[in-house]
């Protein structure tokens, strides 16, 4: 996981992104959803129960994958495909 300091340029770039809200649910963003998607979806929800988060959302999507953002203690927590990422509040 990329922990990014909370007070730099591409913090405020992927808060942006974060706080953006496309759906909660799969089906809010997708007229179908593929096995993996719901697994990978439902790895996420889990993550964000562990990690005590609140505000889960799909924060983008396209055809082959999906965004996911929540709220933690000091941050915004971010899942892409390819990376995971803390966003660190300012200070």
């Amino acid at each position: 996981m990329q922990t990014i300091k909370g007070n730099t340029k591409r913090a405020q770039e992927l808060r942006s992104r974060a706080i953006y809200y496309e759906g909660y649910d799969l089906y809010d963003v997708y007229g179908r959803v593929s096995y993996a998607k719901a697994n990978a979806w439902q790895e996420c929800r889990e993550m964000c129960a562990r990690e005590g988060g609140t505000n889960f959302r799909i924060c983008g999507h396209c055809t082959t994958n999906f965004t996911v953002a929540w709220r933690v203690e000091n941050g915004w927590r971010m899942e892409t495909y390819r990376n995971s990422y803390l966003i660190l509040d300012e200070e």
